[in-house]
């Protein structure tokens, strides 16, 4: 697949911060050229830091929304573009499937970037399957977290695409995720992108599987 030829993208995202991480630069990639880019949200992204009491989970749930719109703004996509599914953070074992995921998925678009089922966090890969098979667009998965033992998609099914131009702003969007950055510190576990995943998630390359 020729990024080149995505006009009109839809990008599926399991919690707030993963449209940015994954695709932050096909993104930029679609709107410069003059393309439309939807995003949906799959999840509230409330249990990222759980026991805050800075943070309980209804503060949490609006500072990620808003997080959200603020980076995405940043790379050109419009708030009326941007849909929260609001399914339960950590909860994919109970997710059914909302019709207005189903109502974009039905739309013609030329392309819908998915989290990828080799994805190593559960929420993602139920992302993937709920989807998988309601779209007839070209479909390309993005890979957040990396198995352990190693195991990947085939290789010869990459797609690799130079973000070398929108490698700063990209990563200007992902600083407006500051609850996943370390500014929450009370919580029963601290999740925070540090500085390497921060370079890993801000690559010059994003890579993607068909």
């Amino acid at each position: 697949m020729n990024p080149a030829t995505i006009s009109d993208l839809l990008v599926v995202a399991p919690h707030p911060d993963d449209e940015v991480i994954g695709c932050g630069g096909l993104i930029q990639h679609v709107r410069a050229q003059g393309g439309r880019v939807t995003v949906a949200i799959v999840s509230d992204g409330a249990a990222s830091h759980p026991g805050s009491a800075a943070y309980p989970p209804h503060r949490l749930r609006a500072a990620r929304r808003r997080e959200s719109r603020a980076a995405l703004a940043h790379l050109g996509v419009a708030g009326d573009r941007v849909h929260f599914m609001d399914l339960p953070d950590g909860g994919s074992d109970r997710w059914d499937r909302p019709d207005r995921l189903d109502a974009l998925l039905s739309r013609p678009f030329d392309a819908v970037a998915l989290p990828s089922p080799f994805d190593n966090h559960a929420d993602h890969r139920a992302a993937h399957h709920i989807c998988r098979g309601r779209t007839r667009a070209r479909v390309l998965n993005y890979l957040v977290w990396p198995h352990e033992d190693g195991r990947r998609p085939p290789p010869d099914a990459e797609l690799a695409i130079d973000i070398a131009p929108y490698r700063v702003r990209k990563a200007e969007a992902l600083l407006h995720y500051a609850t996943q950055l370390g500014a929450i510190t009370d919580a029963d576990w601290n999740f925070a992108i540090d500085q390497p995943l921060f370079q890993r998630f801000t690559a010059p390359v994003e890579r993607f599987h068909l």
